[in-house]
């Protein structure tokens, strides 16, 4: 009534091709070809004009911008933190962080929301792009 379970049968052989960031899985003779994902990219289409306003606003707007549109590009219209390592990979302070978000805000570019004791939630304006 009942079949056996070979485990062989679902074991996974490996092999892995640096050359070409290739990883080939061969399982059961299917063959599965995945490019590994190891850079981060902005997503696009990112309008010349955003960045225009955004390179305008004093200090580090357009680097916090930049930022906001890399975190924007997961998904887009959610609202957004700024974490300190992604910060620091920047090499932009909190204070200068805070200082761009409320330029930006100035200039339409995003929507703050704000609250006491938390981190503000940050929205990138969609009638802006």
């Amino acid at each position: 009534m009942y079949n056996t379970f070979d485990i062989k049968k679902y074991s996974i052989e490996k092999k892995e091709n640096h050359q070409n960031n290739v990883l080939t899985i061969n399982a059961n003779k299917i063959v599965t070809n995945k490019k590994v994902a190891t850079k981060k990219f902005l997503k696009g289409p990112v309008p010349l004009e955003l960045l225009q306003k955004a390179s305008k606003c004093p200090g580090k707007g357009l680097h916090v911008m930049i930022i906001l549109l890399f975190l924007d590009g997961f998904d887009r219209g959610r609202e957004l933190k700024l974490t300190k390592n992604l910060l620091s990979d920047f090499g932009i302070s909190r204070s200068a962080a805070d200082r761009a978000v409320t330029n930006l805000e100035k200039t339409g570019l995003i929507l703050v929301e704000r609250h006491k004791g938390r981190k503000k939630r940050i929205t990138v304006n969609s009638m802006s792009l």
